[in-house]
């Protein structure tokens, strides 16, 4: 993607991709790679961007600075060492359980359910680097017992991180000469 493309890129569009991909290879347009390319693709891009809070409708790469769920270990580091590095952007329920849910959903997706479960699922987080370690030990690539592993079923998509004991804040961010600065601990 050009970087013209990726700030004009909106959300919405990437639920109407992910069902067109999957329309191309119900039809035997596409293969199983390019779909899961896509996937793959979008998956990161849609927990790497937010809205400018300055310019509507100009999505801007907030994979650390600007993401709104930060660990409270991952924002100690951050004003102790003021730096990202060595801090990770983690995706709250796995990706690949997005991925397979959407392969097993491909023939009856629709936008505004896929919409609602990315705008409310495909959610990430920043954390330490010891804090990725534990969560992939026990939740890699599944949900707790008791949790869904569809994607669209999943109630509480935070649970691995309660389960571990990890404490998350909601922060936000202010944009000031195209840079994410002043972060502030929502109460």
């Amino acid at each position: 993607m050009t970087n013209k493309l990726k700030s004009s890129y909106d959300k919405s569009r990437m639920a109407e991709d992910i069902i067109y991909v999957f329309d191309g290879y119900n039809k035997g347009e596409l293969s199983e790679t390019a779909v899961n390319s896509v996937i793959e693709k979008l998956s990161w891009y849609y927990t790497e961007h937010r809205e400018d809070p300055n310019e509507k409708g100009h999505f801007v790469f907030s994979k650390y600075k600007g993401n709104p769920y930060w660990t409270k270990k991952a924002i100690e580091y951050y004003r102790t060492k003021n730096t990202t590095d060595g801090l990770i952007h983690e995706h709250i329920i796995p990706r690949q359980l997005f991925k397979t849910s959407l392969w097993n959903h491909k023939d009856d997706l629709n936008k505004s359910k896929l919409e609602d479960a990315m705008n409310n699922k495909l959610v990430a987080c920043v954390v330490t680097k010891e804090e990725a370690e534990s969560l992939d030990q026990r939740f890699k690539k599944t949900m707790p017992s008791g949790e869904s592993d569809d994607f669209f079923c999943i109630k509480d998509p935070w649970i691995r991180y309660k389960q571990m004991g990890i404490d998350v804040s909601e922060v936000t961010w202010e944009r000031h000469n195209n840079r994410w600065k002043d972060m502030q601990i929502k109460a």
